[in-house]
């Protein structure tokens, strides 16, 4: 797989928010990265949890919401408080 060119138009990623569910924005097919992915997992109040392994990538997660109070990741719970 070639390397892109770093350029402004290959480094900024718009509306990576525009969809529901699980959605992958950036990986080395579509940017100029070799290791980066990035998505996104929006869920409303009511939604099925999300479930998705990582391939044996390292991830990092950030809630968004108020709402978001729990996550699990394999055999790791979390509760989120303030």
């Amino acid at each position: 797989m070639a390397t892109q060119v770093l350029a402004p138009q290959s480094c900024v990623v718009r509306d990576t928010a525009s969809r529901k569910g699980r959605t992958r924005s950036v990986d080395p097919r579509n940017a100029p990265t070799r290791y980066l992915h990035y998505g996104r997992i929006i869920l409303h109040a009511g939604d099925s949890p999300a479930r998705f392994g990582t391939n044996d990538r390292e991830i990092f997660c950030v809630p968004a919401a108020e709402t978001a109070t729990r996550l699990r990741i394999d055999d790791c719970r979390l509760t989120i408080a303030d």
